[in-house]
Formats: structure tokens, sequence, C-alpha cells
């Protein structure tokens, strides 16, 4: 009997390690077999899944505005890079709530320039959303496409309703019975209430023509500590990063330290290859894929592919990551599409120097897709470090606006003048008598933002005042005054 329950457990054990090999194998199956090294577009294993799902409840931060411009009346105003009012939150769930077709009516632009006048938030965008392929996230329903883009949503004391423009096209809408505008109007009020940072006309500071916005004071914006996100030297960490690409096993996948103290993974014959530099830095270029690539995707389903797979290669906070910007792009006779996302730290967006030839300033994250599949991605990202902040450190002041447009003015001139110089070759007639004055009237935009400089601020991130006019935009040290980067 005893002998006989011994050959029962025997049985048992058998047939439960048969089944757990069987398991084993499934897992390694996935994790190590050719299946792990085919695109990484394919979303292989549940927790990808899990990650895009979070995502796609985030679309609708990624494509936020970039700025808040609140007027209060009489000439003040002020500008916020960050939805802490939860402005753009409540008119998004607005609009999928409440948007219908019918209640869009075509406008002028001097009705929108008359809502405008009054109290009013201006959401501005850095890119033309295009409300007839990415308007499915708001739930705006583009069959007969009455708005096809947009670049400001505009919400106004006047009426209570919501103005659209295109401005790059002059075209202007107004909708109707959109839910919930009492609220942010609301939010104006308290916005005034408080300690904001006050605007002002370029008419107003300098009497010219101008009335695009710019602070007459500001208060100080200190320098940020940061470290890479991903560090080549930590090779735990940077190995770890490859099998998001590559899969769990690397035993296939070559590896190529360069002097410069790059890391250079690398599948079969550079079908696959990522780049961890120094500079923190990643590369990923895949080569295309004729299966996936010849599928016709659609503006809509290429930016959530995009969204997926930043989302899977790299942190993706999307209260951070924004849209800067779409193009269409051409791979191999195939098209496609290139997006570039934006980040902020400490509420301020960030702009990164490029040490690509021809190109002065990127985009932190761009994704190229083609088809289904992402062929090229960008990404140089700091993460903010934990210091102690002593208080001498806040005792420098910064440099207001007007004060660094006044340090460089001779440099802008100049830049301003050879431009004119250039078209006077081209055959048109140019008055230089009044250059300072058009050069003031015809500033676009002044903004503080941060700045990732390697070779100039290592493991730092400056805040610089951006000046853009007609002719260049200039990234200027907010501490300093020196320009560090033109074009």
């Amino acid at each position: 009997m005893r002998k006989r329950n011994k050959e029962r457990l025997k049985s048992v054990i058998l047939v439960g390690l048969f089944i757990l090999s069987i398991g084993l194998n499934t897992h390694v199956g996935l994790n190590f077999s050719d299946n792990n090294l085919v695109s990484t577009t394919e979303k292989d294993t549940p927790q990808e899944l899990d990650m895009a799902n979070e995502v796609k409840e985030n679309l609708v931060n990624i494509i936020s505005p970039q700025r808040y411009i609140v007027s209060f009346g009489g000439g003040l105003h002020t500008i916020i890079y960050y939805d802490s009012h939860d402005i753009w939150k409540t008119l998004a769930k607005s609009i999928r709530n409440s948007y219908k077709e019918e209640n869009v009516s075509k406008i002028d632009y001097e009705t929108w320039k008359k809502a405008k006048d009054h109290k009013s938030v201006e959401l501005e965008f850095d890119y033309i959303f295009p409300v007839k392929d990415l308007g499915d996230i708001l739930k705006i329903d583009s069959k007969g496409k009455v708005i096809e883009s947009l670049n400001r949503i505009l919400i106004s004391q006047l009426d209570k309703r919501v103005y659209v423009a295109d401005t790059l096209n002059g075209e202007y809408y107004v909708i109707s019975n959109i839910l919930n505008i009492d609220h942010i109007l609301k939010e104006i009020d308290s916005i005034e209430k408080s300690d904001y940072k006050i605007y002002y006309n370029m008419a107003d500071i300098y009497g010219v023509k101008n009335n695009n916005l710019m602070p007459e004071a500001f208060p100080n914006v200190q320098k940020i500590k940061v470290e890479k996100e991903i560090m080549p030297t930590n090779e735990r960490q940077a190995e770890a990063y490859a099998e998001t690409f590559f899969g769990n096993n690397l035993d296939f996948i070559r590896k190529i330290k360069e002097t410069s103290g790059t890391i250079v993974y690398m599948y079969g014959y550079g079908e696959r290859v990522l780049r961890i530099e120094d500079t923190g830095r990643v590369e990923y270029i895949e080569e295309i894929d004729p299966q996936l690539s010849n599928e016709k995707t659609s503006l809509n389903e290429a930016f959530k592919v995009a969204i997926n797979f930043i989302s899977t290669h790299g942190n993706s906070d999307a209260n951070k990551i924004y849209l800067r910007d779409i193009k269409d792009i051409v791979e191999q006779d195939k098209g496609g599409y290139s997006f570039f996302f934006g980040y902020k730290l400490n509420n301020l967006p960030l702009y990164a120097k490029s040490e690509e030839l021809n190109r002065k300033v990127v985009d932190p994250i761009e994704v190229r897709v083609v088809g289904r599949q992402v062929v090229s991605y960008k990404r140089i990202v700091k993460n903010e470090k934990n210091v102690i902040k002593f208080l001498e450190e806040d005792m420098t002041p910064m440099l207001k606006a007007r004060h660094v447009i006044d340090l460089n003015f001779e440099t802008i001139r100049s830049d301003y003048i050879n431009h004119i110089q250039e078209k006077v070759k081209m055959g048109r007639t140019i008055n230089l008598k009044d250059v300072s004055k058009n050069i003031l009237e015809e500033i676009e935009n002044v903004e503080i933002a941060y700045y990732d400089y390697e070779k100039k601020y290592k493991n730092e991130l400056s805040p610089i005042w951006i000046i853009k006019n007609s002719v260049k935009t200039y990234y200027i040290d907010a501490y300093t005054g020196e320009i560090v980067g033109s074009f």
C-alpha cells in the first residue's frame, strides 16, 4: 500500500514537472525567441498592453496647448505654461461631452478680436492641430469637416461661447452650447486674485505697433541640477533599457563600446540599432519592414503608434510630455509622419541644443512612423536631481526680458540688416531708416524656458529668454544675457 502511494506520488510529480516545463518553454518562447525580435511596434506582453491603455487615457494631456494667455482687461495679462487651473482638462472634457457640428459657425477676424478684447483665456498651440485627423481624441465628429484644423481656442466673457482659430490659414469659428464655460471663466477670476506674473503689450512697453506680450518683470527661475535619463556608464541601466527594444535576451545582440563612452546595440547586420550616447541622447533606427510599412495608416493611427512606443521606451509622464509638431515624411518612397514632443520641468518648456549639422535646437523626443512601424526614435531627456539648495544661490537676480534685448540689440540689429540686404539683392526696396523700430514691431514671441546644452551647462539646465522676431529666434541666458543659440 505504501509502495503504491509512492508510485502515485511519483506520477503526480512527473505530471507536475511536465506541465511546468511546458509553461517554462512558453515563457522562454515569449522572451527569448525570434518573436521577441520582431518590430517593436508589436505589443508582445500584457505589460506593454497595460502601459498603452494607460497612455491612451492621457492622450488629451499630450495634445494640450503649450501656453494659456489670460487677459484681465485694462492692458493686464499673464501667460501660464502649465494647466494648473485645469482649464484644458475642463474644456476637453466639455467638448467630448457636448460638441455638435451643427453648433459650429464660421466668423470673421473682427468677431474673434472683439471676443479677445474682453476678459478671456486663449489656449495657444505651437502646432496646427488637425481636427479632421486627431479630433476623435476629443470625440469631435469631423465628418462634415466644418473645422479642419486649429491652433488657438478662446474662452471669453463676451458671450460664453468657444472661439476657435487656425490663424495661419485665417479661419475663425465659434461653437455654441459647450458645457462648463462658466467654470473656466471663474478660473480666470481666480487667477486674477492670485500673485500672477504681469505681461504687457509691447506697444505699452516700447511705444511701437506690436500687441504681442512681454513680461516687464519676472521672478527668479532657478537653474536645475539634472542627470541623464540613461547613463551608458551604468551597464545594468543601459542593458535594461536596451531590453525594451530587443527583448530580455541580449545574447544575439551585438554590443559596441565607443571611445567617447557611447554604447551601441545592434541586431543582425544593422537592421535595428540603438545608440545610447555619453550625452544622454538616445537614438533607435529600424529598417523598414515591407509588411508593416505597406499598411495604409491614418495620421490618427500613426500618432497612437508613436505614443505607445514612447510609453514602452522611456518615461512617458503625460503631465510633462506634450505634442509640439507633426510633419509628413517619406522613407524609401513610403509616406509617414514625424511627431515632435516637448516636455516640461518646473512647469516650463525645455529646449535642447542640437549637435547635428544645420540644426540649432531640437525637440527632446522625435518619433518617425511609416505605416504601423516606428523607423526612428530620438530622445534626449534629463531627470531633475534632488539636491540641497542654499539660500545664497537665490541671491543673483535674473535679467528681465527687456534687459536681454537691450544687451543684444546690436547683434539682433545686425542680423536684421543682413536679412534685409538679402531681400534688396532680390530686387525688393527696403527702407533702412526705421530699422530699430521695425525690429521691435516684428518681435513675435518672448518667453521663459529651460535650455539643455550639455557642453556649456554640465549636468544643469539654465533658464533662458527666447526672443523670436521675423528673422531669427534667439536663446539668451537669463542670468548672463549671453546668446547661447540662434537660428
